[in-house]
């Protein structure tokens, strides 16, 4: 099966540091989800770091539970999690900030 990649960008008129507070804290991810699949985090959730777990309530069509893991970070600048169960396995997600 061929891989996909599907990638995007957006200026967003924000300091990183804002823009990572909202990235890095999992109760807040439902709120700027394009997708409307994301309906909340599970359990306490720490503030993200590399090699930081997170699980999410999601819904497409069913409702179904994803664990991911941060497997790139520095501060305010980048951050990717990637699915380590789930329908969409595999899937990765994350912001980059220019120098």
């Amino acid at each position: 099966m061929a891989r996909r990649v599907v990638s995007c960008e957006r200026l967003i008129s924000a300091d990183a540091s804002v823009i990572f507070d909202v990235l890095t804290d999992p109760s807040q991810h439902a709120a700027i989800d394009g997708s409307n699949t994301v309906q909340g985090h599970v359990g306490k959730q720490e503030r993200l770091s590399l090699g930081s777990t997170f699980a999410m309530r999601m819904r497409l069509g069913v409702p179904y539970r994803i664990k991911s893991r941060v497997f790139e970070f520095a501060e305010n600048r980048l951050i990717a999690w990637g699915i380590l169960a789930g329908p969409a396995g595999g899937m990765s997600c994350g912001l980059s900030r220019s120098v």
